[in-house]
């Protein structure tokens, strides 16, 4: 993340609890904006706005002197995408933006994503509704009903392709839980329905293409 204010970048914190993983990375929702939990310092801060910045200021004479940053953002991000809820509350998308009321504003610099591997959750409180649009470098991937099974819908950007296998890994153990096969037609595809062991709704699921 970068701040319009800040001397440097920052990394956005997403707590450990959460299950949902996008390339190895937890997923973060609009409420991922929590002052020093979620949001550490962008270095210094240079706005007059922070009362920090301009008692230094006037004690140097009205020279401006930027001061440590300690983000004031009590607001949630704006505005996150409206057809994905993690943990009830929208995803945290690229271009979305938070704002600090020192006059900053904080927009996200690189998302973390795209690097060729996506993980998803097979869990009962994990995701509402469809999981995202793409989870793995040159696929689409979304998961449907996953309180009691999951089907993943394949879009290949390879036309020519037909037939897809994933494997599916437990994050935390690498252990191998299934294979699934999708059979694809100009590219595109669903996988048979997947009915969810119970063992696997405590796990963060990973699908790595064979």
């Amino acid at each position: 993340m970068v701040c319009s204010m800040g001397t440097g970048n920052a990394i956005l914190v997403v707590l450990p609890e959460r299950r949902i993983l996008l390339d190895g990375q937890p997923q973060a929702n609009i409420m991922d904006h929590k002052s020093m939990t979620n949001i550490p310092s962008f270095g210094l801060c240079t706005s007059l706005a922070n009362p920090v910045v301009a008692a230094a200021t006037a004690a140097h004479h009205g020279c401006l002197t930027p001061m440590p940053c300690v983000p004031n953002t009590t607001s949630p991000w704006q505005k996150g995408h409206e057809k994905l809820l993690l943990k009830n509350f929208p995803a945290l998308c690229m271009d979305d933006k938070l704002s600090c009321a020192w006059a900053g504003t904080i927009t996200i610099a690189d998302c973390g994503q795209g690097k060729g591997q996506g993980a998803f959750p097979l869990s009962k409180d994990g995701a509402d509704g469809e999981l995202l649009d793409k989870l793995f470098y040159k696929w689409d991937v979304k998961i449907a009903d996953v309180k009691e099974s999951v089907c993943l819908q394949v879009k290949s950007l390879n036309k020519e392709r037909n037939s897809a296998t994933f494997k599916l890994i437990d994050v935390d153990t690498d252990e191998i839980l299934k294979e699934i096969t999708v059979q694809l037609e100009d590219g595109e595809g669903y996988s048979d329905e997947i009915i969810v062991p119970e063992d696997w709704e405590s796990r963060t699921i990973k699908a790595v293409e064979i």
